[in-house]
């Protein structure tokens, strides 16, 4: 079965082409089950914390570097992934097909379960909660959104050796989205869009 990333890489190519209808059809055959196998690591929760640091946010441009350096894929089931903004502009032309209501919140029942599968999460291997370093790109890797909550602070996640292809999230097709949708330049797209270099 075809993974969930290249049938939207096909239906947004479509979409810039001019073939709507195209890509709406291509979006009906998303499955609605997930068809990669999960993993399912012997982890354990992290039982010794340091005292709780404020939050940090991982800017646009490092997690751009990390997910670019990672082909795109998930360290921890191998799962082709899309970018942000390419799911929330192909959501935006075929709501119908694949909902995606803004805001990247993703509430369940209002989301194309795709959409949750290929969205991309900068991951931290140990966890800030536990220690692990905020910003080293060293302690962060790509994760899909289901392993990414999963995982949480648990130690023990094995990682899947990444193969190494063409895959690139779709980046390419990010611009020409954008001016299809005539999308407003909200500072999501800006600072994406900046740091993809698109």
């Amino acid at each position: 079965m075809l993974e969930d990333g290249p049938i939207l890489k096909e239906a947004a190519s479509l979409l810039v082409a001019g073939d709507r209808d195209a890509a709406r059809s291509v979006l009906r055959g998303l499955p609605t089950v997930d068809p990669l196998v999960r993993p399912s690591p012997d982890a354990r929760a992290a039982m010794d914390r340091p005292p709780r640091a404020p939050r940090i946010t991982v800017p646009p441009k490092l997690k751009a570097d990390v997910f670019t350096r990672d082909g795109w894929r998930c360290h921890y089931c191998g799962r082709l992934l899309v970018v942000a903004g390419v799911i929330e502009l192909i959501g935006l032309l075929c709501p119908d097909e694949f909902p995606f209501p803004p805001g990247h919140h993703m509430p369940k029942g209002r989301t194309h379960p795709a959409a949750e599968r290929v969205f991309p999460n900068v991951d931290h291997v140990h966890a800030t909660s536990i220690g692990g370093q905020a910003l080293d790109i060293s302690n962060l890797i790509t994760a899909c959104t289901p392993c990414n909550e999963t995982k949480g602070d648990r130690l023990g996640w094995k990682r899947v050796e990444l193969l190494r292809d063409d895959w690139d999230g779709a980046v390419g097709l990010y611009r020409g989205l954008f001016t299809l949708a005539a999308a407003p330049l909200t500072s999501t797209h800006r600072n994406w869009m900046k740091a993809l270099d698109v």
